[in-house]
């Protein structure tokens, strides 16, 4: 009997540690429902806990973090970068809001080069008829 099962998917390459249920079978047996037994679940459920908080915090930071950019805050948060898949998904939440954060730049600076280009084409409109109005009136003041 293997106390621990230490199992690696081929799919994704992802693995996790699980507690065999002939552990826990044959530890309530041992301890015949006595106050230890209920220890070892409880501690059972601290621990499960724990490792439910450390690996889904990451995950939640990371989820706010999209929430954030999705919200136009494009601010880059170091503390979602790490070496296992979640702090390299981190990155990626990073590299994504550094790169949105350049093309909106762009997009607003092309705009507004844009909106320049259009005055002065307007402006260049205008000064032709400006200046023939002008030479007219004059011409007609003339005779």
């Amino acid at each position: 009997m293997r106390p621990f099962l230490w199992i690696l998917t081929k799919k994704v390459g992802w693995q996790y540690i699980g507690i065999s249920t002939d552990l826990i079978a044959d530890t309530i047996e041992d301890y015949n429902f006595d106050p230890m037994s209920v220890l070892f679940v409880y501690d059972r459920n601290i621990l499960t806990s724990i490792l439910s908080n450390w690996l889904t915090k990451p995950i939640q930071r990371s989820i706010k973090a999209l929430g954030r950019i999705s919200g136009g805050d494009f601010s880059v948060d170091r503390t979602l970068e790490g070496d296992d898949e979640v702090g390299r998904m981190g990155r990626a939440i990073n590299s994504l809001a550094i790169n949105i954060d350049a093309l909106m730049k762009q997009a607003r600076e092309e705009e507004s080069q844009k909106k320049q280009l259009e005055y002065k084409l307007l402006q260049n409109q205008i000064n032709p008829h400006f200046v023939y109005n002008v030479h007219y009136i004059m011409n007609l003041r003339k005779h």
